[in-house]
């Protein structure tokens, strides 16, 4: 079953405080014509989400055959949500179900270059620590013999005992729960509704923080969270927040990043589409938008119910921002498709009808 949105959103004025907030029903969101509406005290109240791109999304998702799944795009430069779909029995676009897998080191590699203990051209030790991480793999920066890579290269490719050793050696608890308050991977996401805060921890004993800077970990994101974390970096280290309601005023940006290090972030996204975790999903194909995109994959286990999770999180196009997507499936042991699969056929659907709309001569680059 799909579910467009939730059962109780705010109105947040960028002048009043949260206090001031009136509630907005919408479920079920009713479509007239091309815009879509919610409900408040019986009133009838216009949605931001691009009605074309708002079917496209939700047949994806079914499409996904994924027990549980959400997708969410918006435009970085304004805050505006364009795409709100979710599958399964509650709403996984605005709750914090589940762990941000592999994507969470987005918030690692933040901390490492805001705190200038790791630059794109610094070459790390990496071996082992494929599918989880002990101590023997990060108890030292690097061992005698291993074989190295360049932290530019490491986001893209998702080394986890590359992101696990920066966490225990270089960066401390604190300096990663910062990074994650600002990239609302922990705290409440920036927007116009009421959800729940997304959780992440991070430990003080080393094997714990290593654990949770590569992205083993137990806490909870929504992609919402996400949204606004690579809304930040497409946006060079700022971001608006995030807007469903269509009467909510467009707020100033706030500095998230330091723009250098979401300069840096950015080209390490680039990898993980053109060598690295998705580059197959996003290889150029004939009869598709030739659109580059940047992004992060994350992929983990859930025991209780059984689920593999699957992420992807990304923007296009890569050079000047337009769109991000997030992604979230909980499938089950077999899958039918994975995140970044459908990240990219949600970016090409998105891409199909803005050439529709913009004519020939406005294709998107």
């Amino acid at each position: 079953m799909i579910r467009w949105c939730v059962l109780a959103l705010l109105v947040v004025s960028t002048l009043a405080p949260p206090a001031a907030a009136a509630e907005v029903d919408v479920t079920p969101v009713r479509i007239s014509g091309e815009h879509a509406y919610g409900r408040r005290d019986g009133t009838r109240v216009r949605l931001t989400l691009d009605v074309a791109l708002q079917r496209r999304i939700e047949a994806l998702l079914v499409r996904s055959r994924a027990p549980e799944g959400a997708i969410v795009m918006a435009d970085p430069r304004s805050g505006r949500i364009l795409a709100w779909a979710s599958r399964g029995p509650i709403d996984l676009v605005r709750t914090p179900r589940y762990p941000a897998a592999s994507v969470a080191k987005l918030v690692t590699a933040t901390a490492a270059l805001e705190e200038e203990v790791a630059f794109r051209g610094t070459r790390l030790c990496y071996s082992g620590g494929h599918r989880k991480l002990t101590e023997a793999d990060v108890a030292k920066m690097c061992r005698p013999g291993e074989p190295r890579m360049a932290f530019g290269q490491a986001l893209g490719r998702s080394v986890n005992v590359i992101f696990g050793r920066l966490g225990a050696h270089r960066l401390d608890a604190g300096e990663l729960r910062t990074r994650a308050e600002h990239l609302a991977f922990e705290g409440r996401v920036p927007i116009d509704l009421r959800l729940a805060p997304n959780h992440i921890v991070y430990p003080d004993d080393m094997l714990g923080r290593a654990r949770a800077a590569a992205g083993f970990h137990r806490g909870r994101v929504s992609p919402l969270g996400l949204v606004y974390a690579l809304s930040a970096i497409a946006g060079d280290g700022s971001a608006r927040p995030l807007r469903v309601l269509s009467a909510s005023a467009l707020s100033t940006p706030k500095r998230v990043i330091e723009p250098a290090a979401a300069k840096a972030l950015r080209k390490m996204l680039e990898v993980t589409t053109s060598r690295g975790t998705s580059r197959k999903a996003f290889a150029p194909k004939k009869g598709r938008p030739n659109v580059k995109a940047a992004g992060k994959t994350g992929t983990l286990g859930w025991p209780k119910p059984r689920r593999l999770l699957s992420w992807f999180g990304g923007y296009a196009p890569a050079d000047e921002p337009e769109v991000v997507v997030a992604v979230l499936l909980a499938n089950r042991p077999k899958w039918w498709r994975k995140a970044n699969e459908v990240a990219r056929d949600a970016l090409d659907a998105y891409f199909v009808l803005r050439r529709r709309d913009r004519g020939p001569s406005k294709q998107p680059r």
